[in-house]
């Protein structure tokens, strides 16, 4: 994020940037009550709450909330969906890619403590995730943003809209105001 604040606003302020965002990160770790565990704690610091942090210091800075929701939006676009769009195009060279993907999601969100989940389906050919709580919902509301989340599902919509093996069709998503988040890949023939 560093980098990418000092190529928007130039050495000075991007750094400037930076050191407030950090800053701000800290004070919610500090206020936190979601980090009720090591995984949760490690998400919240280095994955969650840089983005409502850098939202909401811009934001302090003289930005209206339409814009520091942009500029936290160009930073999950063009920064992390590309890295992680990267990393999906090479792994979906993998033979069967589809069953890996599969196993791997499904164990992630149905035993990991960052998310309320269950399968509610699963097949030789598709499987379907309903998730509802979710730390990344839960820590932008509790950070007093929870607009930042939807950027989080777009991410979602963007990386796995976007594989070329495993269609990925969503009906709704907590951040957006839905009751649930639900995750449907189907594999494409």
């Amino acid at each position: 994020m560093e980098e990418f604040l000092i190529d928007k606003y130039g050495e000075n302020k991007g750094k400037e940037l930076w050191r407030l965002t950090s800053d701000k990160v800290t004070k919610l770790m500090n206020k936190t009550k979601l980090a009720t565990s090591k995984d949760r704690k490690d998400t919240l610091k280095n994955v969650i709450f840089s983005k409502p942090a850098l939202y909401l210091v811009l934001h302090e800075k003289g930005l209206s909330k339409e814009e520091s929701y942009d500029v936290v939006y160009e930073f999950l676009h063009t920064v992390v969906c590309v890295k992680s769009k990267k990393q999906y195009q090479t792994m979906e060279k993998i033979p069967c890619f589809f069953t890996i993907f599969k196993k791997i999601f499904i164990k992630k969100t149905t035993t990991s403590d960052l998310w309320t989940s269950s399968l509610k389906c699963s097949g030789k050919d598709s499987f379907e995730v309903d998730i509802t709580r979710c730390l990344w919902h839960d820590a932008c509301s509790e950070a007093g943003c929870p607009e930042i989340c939807k950027l989080f599902c777009g991410n979602d919509d963007e990386n796995f809209g976007e594989l070329r093996k495993i269609k990925f069709i969503r009906k709704g998503t907590l951040g957006r105001g839905d009751k649930m988040c639900d995750f449907m890949f189907e594999k494409r023939k």
